[in-house]
């Protein structure tokens, strides 16, 4: 008998891991791009002092990894710049980006901002970092290291910002992969919260509480999503959603959002 394929959308292009995991778990992947990326170049009056310092640099996205590489890129030609002393990515995915040289990666057990800040703070001798982030970060990571007397340098290097016009697939999805809030934030400020009476998976606590607040808010028509219809053509706004739950993955690795949309389907033999 040959097990059912199930049907998971993802809110971001997948990328090649994330296509070999869904593969391996019988899974067609959709993709629903819901954000676009703009890069911001920091001025070299800023960059300048804090590579000096060949601080720790901490990445809590891939996205930061690329406005890094893109800054220094272009200030090649008259910055003499020495790399970071280590540095620390959220999750593997991250992680895999964010190499420099030789120089060592770490990468927390809790793959979310949190967990990264906790493992920054179980280095005791550590004072500062240089945290390549975007505009839209969250407090959270920087929080909790200012609670703890290490100072944290923020470099804005990125912005994410809404797709202006997003195409729902036409099916009845099985899960929908939620990578951040602001793809929750995205769908929102769009019109769109469709009517999928399916689990919705997170990674992270953070993207889970918006999810959250995002079905809050369409139960109690306070949304911008419950007051006003979706763009012609699209799916629109429906009661359904989250109606099925909301899931978080601890680890960031596309098999393990994979593994929990598997693990949230009875997959019976057709």
């Amino acid at each position: 008998m040959i097990p059912r394929h199930l049907h998971v959308i993802t809110t971001r292009r997948a990328t090649s891991d994330e296509k070999k995991a869904a593969e391996e778990r019988n899974i067609i992947l959709h993709e629903m791009p819901v954000t676009r990326i703009e890069l911001i170049s920091p001025s070299s009056d800023q960059l300048r002092p804090l590579l000096a310092q060949q601080l720790p640099w901490v990445f809590t996205s891939r996205n930061g990894v690329a406005g890094c590489r893109h800054a220094l890129g272009e200030l090649a030609d008259t910055v003499t710049m020495p790399g970071p002393s280590l540095v620390y990515a959220v999750g593997p995915g991250t992680a895999h980006e964010a190499v420099f040289g030789d120089v060592p990666v770490v990468v927390p057990d809790e793959h979310n901002a949190i967990g990264l800040a906790r493992r920054i703070l179980l280095d005791t001798q550590l004072t500062e970092v240089i945290h390549w982030c975007g505009v839209r970060r969250r407090p959270e990571f920087s929080e909790r290291l200012s609670a703890a007397d290490v100072s944290v340098h923020e470099v804005i290097v990125y912005d994410t910002l809404p797709e202006p016009d997003i195409s729902v697939p036409s099916i009845k999805p099985d899960a929908v992969l939620f990578y951040s809030p602001s793809a929750v934030d995205a769908l929102m400020e769009n019109g769109l919260l469709p009517d999928w009476p399916c689990p919705l998976v997170a990674i992270g606590t953070t993207t889970a509480d918006a999810l959250q607040a995002a079905v809050a808010g369409l139960q109690q028509g306070t949304s911008k999503s419950a007051r006003q219809p979706g763009p012609a053509g699209s799916a629109g706004t429906g009661p359904l959603f989250g109606s099925a739950g909301i899931y978080t993955a601890a680890k960031a690795a596309p098999a393990a959002m994979m593994e929990m949309a598997v693990q949230l389907n009875e997959i019976p033999d057709e």
